[in-house]
């Protein structure tokens, strides 16, 4: 599935756009982009994937998931809430491109690409991008977005959860990985989610407190 990142506007009117910078582009087409503005299964230039600590961009994956199986796109989509990832298309994620330390709590993308062929999923192999101008701003955007519908969920099943103890320590153990995740992309991206966390604390802490006040 080939894809185009641009942000010249005189480029965009024959590419069908799936996202904010990101349009669909054939693969005949894809041949006239810069190679660090595209990205496509197979054929796009390859960057040696080092772990460099002050590189700048974002690496990108795209999956495929056949429709029958829907236990792997359940593990797909348990990778990425454990990795620094978001989706910015449809069955494409981006992961910023940084060191990962082996104390970080999160996935790298290299583990969740090993995973993913032990399990047979098709997933393309890694591909560095180094976004330009506006598309820089919108991939963050992406990456808040994500973010914040990720605590609004929790916030709607901690408004309908039942108190007991297995759920309350799996809805600490969800706030917790949001949390670390939020703050770790602020840092590398300079997302803004910490409003939302405050309200999602502030309402786990509230249903706690209810719950054990119902409980006595």
């Amino acid at each position: 599935m080939p894809y185009v990142i641009l942000d010249s506007q005189t480029k965009k009117r024959e590419l069908k756009k799936v996202a904010p910078s990101l349009y669909y582009c054939t693969p005949e087409r894809l041949k006239r982009y810069h190679d660090s503005l595209c990205f496509q299964k197979r054929k796009v230039k390859k960057y040696r994937l080092q772990q460099r600590r002050k590189r700048v961009g974002y690496i990108l994956m795209w999956y495929k998931i056949e429709n029958h199986t829907d236990k792997n796109r359940k593990i797909v989509h348990r990778m990425i809430e454990k990795s620094l990832g978001f989706p910015v298309a449809r069955s494409l994620i981006a992961f910023p491109y940084i060191h990962y330390q082996p104390e970080m709590p999160f996935l790298s993308p290299q583990r969740i690409y090993a995973r993913a062929q032990s399990l047979d999923i098709t997933m393309s192999r890694i591909a560095v991008l180094t976004p330009l101008g506006k598309t820089q701003e919108r991939l963050r955007e992406k990456a808040e977005h994500y973010m914040r519908s990720k605590y609004e969920h929790l916030i709607r099943r901690v408004l309908k959860a039942p108190y007991d103890r297995k759920t309350r320590s799996e809805i600490r153990q969800s706030y917790k990985k949001l949390k670390n995740k939020g703050r770790t992309l602020s840092v590398i991206l300079g997302i803004n989610v910490a409003k939302l966390e405050r309200k999602t604390y502030t309402i786990i802490w509230k249903w706690e407190k209810t719950g054990q006040t119902q409980k006595k």
